[in-house]
């Protein structure tokens, strides 16, 4: 739109005569109006909506992996007779990237 209304400026200041009319202004500042009240409905209506369901969106994503992984932590330690073997590692989600990076180092040394 930008653009239309730069070469239109060009084209008027350039005394064409078609362009140099007093009525191209006042289309293009209404043209602009029109856009301008989009913009604010846009704004004020459609976007916080749009917002709302991406962001519930990607929560209920979120939270279907952690507890995906809680499952996947919680039957790895029980044996096939139902037992616990004792190895009780840390979930995945209460240490540090930083930890995990480091125990596995050390796992890949021995």
């Amino acid at each position: 739109m930008g653009g239309i209304g730069i070469l239109l400026g060009i084209l008027r200041a350039s005394d064409v005569a078609v362009f140099s009319q007093r009525y191209w202004f006042y289309l293009l500042l209404l043209v602009e109006l029109g856009l301008a009240g989009y913009a604010a409905y846009y704004a004020r209506s459609i976007y916080p909506r749009r917002l709302a369901a991406q962001q519930q969106a990607s929560r209920g994503r979120g939270s279907t992996r952690r507890s995906t992984l809680r499952a996947q932590s919680s039957s790895a330690t029980v044996g096939t007779n139902g037992r616990d073997h004792g190895d009780h590692a840390e979930p995945e989600h209460s240490t540090s990237r930083r930890e995990s990076r480091q125990r596995r180092k050390r796992k890949q040394r021995r």
